[in-house]
């Protein structure tokens, strides 16, 4: 199967762009950053399923909850290139452990965050944010 994106515009009405990463994979690459840094949304591929992806703003979380048809609790995961990115995160010893095997890859760790460094729709009541380190190349190269 080809790995492709589907690149949505900013705003719902219009059609999504298909981009095929094998065609010309830079400069696909660079529409579909471009995108993101614009507050638009993307789909693309993890270790399991399609995702979509945006900026984490309130933007952006609206529109992938409204994609997914998703009510507001149900919250979103943060995907990151390193388990550095989210250091100031509340890590345990088990949530060291867990990702030191298991990173990069499918697992999503559950993981604290007192200050409100990641806005609501993506940060619990509680205070928790879901993070995971994903192994798709494709996904790095976003990143």
């Amino acid at each position: 199967m080809r790995e492709q994106f589907c690149v949505s515009k900013v705003r719902m009405s219009e059609a999504p762009v298909r981009v095929d990463l094998h065609s010309d994979p830079e400069a696909d690459l660079d529409l579909a950053v471009a995108h993101v840094q614009a507050e638009g949304v993307i789909a693309y591929p993890t270790e399991t399923v399609y995702g979509f992806g945006s900026l984490p703003t309130t933007a952006g979380i609206a529109c992938i909850q409204a994609l997914k048809r998703r009510r507001s609790e149900k919250l979103l995961i943060v995907l990151t290139p390193t388990a550095e990115e989210v250091i100031e995160l509340v890590w345990n010893d088990e949530a060291h452990a867990l990702a030191s095997v298991f990173w990069p890859g499918a697992l999503t760790l559950v993981l604290g965050d007192p200050r409100g460094i990641f806005p609501s729709g993506i940060r619990s009541e509680a205070g928790k944010v879901a993070v995971r380190v994903s192994s798709n190349p494709i996904v790095h190269r976003i990143l």
